[in-house]
């Protein structure tokens, strides 16, 4: 488990300084911003997918007649 996981101040300032990191290697400031961008929704994109996934994989169980014993 990643440590940006335990503690969620820190996924911001892993941010931070992910970009402050790119911008120190001379890496333009807009391609640091838009690729933090790019990154941070694609995270969010898969999140989503999960979580639906997990909602759909719950609502066809959820669906089954429960197993009765005679």
């Amino acid at each position: 488990m990643p440590q940006t996981d335990v503690l969620p101040f820190s996924q911001l300032g892993g941010i931070v300084l992910g970009a402050r990191a790119a911008i120190l290697h001379g890496i333009p400031d807009p391609l640091v911003y838009a690729s933090t961008i790019v990154d941070v929704t694609t995270e969010m994109l898969a999140q989503i997918a999960y979580v639906a996934l997990g909602i759909l994989i719950l609502d066809l169980r959820a669906r089954r007649p429960p197993l009765r014993s005679p």
